[in-house]
């Protein structure tokens, strides 16, 4: 991700799936500013629904 203020690319600080989404925390070493993206569905999540449906059939 880049950082909206420096144009540089930001590092990752964090990643969570907890909530079946993956949500990825980035900071800007060079001016401190913190952000975070949603991926999308996390893998975990894809495969849990994956076989609930399959257990419907």
């Amino acid at each position: 991700m880049e950082c909206p203020h420096c144009k540089v690319e930001m590092r990752q600080t964090g990643k969570d799936t907890f909530s079946g989404q993956v949500i990825r925390e980035y900071k800007c070493d060079q001016c401190g500013f913190e952000s975070w993206e949603d991926d999308g569905k996390a893998l975990w999540q894809v495969l849990h629904d994956d076989n609930e449906e399959k257990d419907k059939s």
